[in-house]
């Protein structure tokens, strides 16, 4: 999975605009610092809001003035990521783990980092830490089958998934990883199943969606694909995908021997 050439699909194997940039918010008197929550509860508003600087310099500040407590870091650590500042994410999720080294969400953020920055065999190190530690944890199952997926270890990375849903039978990011796995190692029937139980369950689930047509057209159901895809994407993406899917299936076909 790692070399495939997946970039004129709108797919993706999930682990998840700025109004203004200021550099650095000033916010109270260094000498009667802010509460940590309160500094958080204005991060979290500016990301929701899509202010990602504003938001970025909140949790940079509330660092600095909290500088024993991981949160911040934690938090600006999967910001960076979400942003896809990879090496920053990663650096700011190993600082905050020399805060606090029991902090799982770091533990877990940089091993997302990792999986971002290519090197899904150190993600994996990092994820079945975390799964010894707690088997319930579907994040941490949805990030090993990430990471399986790109070492084309497709039967072990859907294994991943499928634990994680035990856990979370309601996610949508491992139904849908699932789903993309399973249509990625001609498990067509399975792979759309799986999808369009996602799909109707979560109408605004995009990745879903074009997850869902990239099964149809390598099941060769290329109407019904199009049909799926023209839902999110302009036509002529909607062609190229098309004939990619042509073209998948036909690599798909077994070589003649004589």
């Amino acid at each position: 999975m790692r070399k495939a050439p997946l970039a004129l699909i709108a797919v993706a194997l999930l682990l998840g605009a700025c109004a203004s940039n200021p550099s650095t918010l000033q916010i109270g008197d260094s000498r009667n610092p802010p509460e940590l929550r309160t500094l958080l509860r204005m991060a979290h508003q500016a990301e929701s809001a899509g202010r990602d600087e504003n938001a970025a310099a909140l949790y940079r500040q509330a660092h600095e003035l909290h500088p024993f407590d991981s949160a911040p870091l934690t938090a600006w650590g999967f910001l960076a990521n979400r942003v896809g500042s990879y090496e920053q994410a990663a650096d700011i999720f190993r600082s905050a783990m020399s805060v606090d080294e029991d902090d799982r969400d770091a533990r877990r953020g940089l091993a997302n980092a990792l999986v971002n920055l290519d090197r899904p065999d150190e993600a994996l190190v990092m994820y079945r830490d975390l799964l010894r530690d707690r088997p319930d944890d579907y994040r941490a199952w949805n990030g090993m089958g990430v990471a399986l997926d790109m070492l084309s270890r497709h039967v072990d990375a859907q294994d991943a998934y499928r634990e994680g849903l035990a856990a979370a039978p309601d996610n949508p990011n491992l139904a849908n990883n699932l789903g993309l796995s399973l249509a990625l190692t001609g498990q067509f029937d399975e792979a759309i199943e799986v999808l369009s139980d996602v799909t109707d369950e979560r109408a605004d689930f995009a990745t879903a969606r074009q997850n869902l047509a990239l099964a149809y057209g390598l099941a060769g159901e290329g109407a019904t694909a199009a049909a799926i895809a023209q839902r999110d994407l302009p036509d002529d993406v909607v062609r190229r995908n098309l004939s990619y899917y042509q073209a998948a299936r036909f690599a798909r076909r077994p070589t003649p021997t004589e």
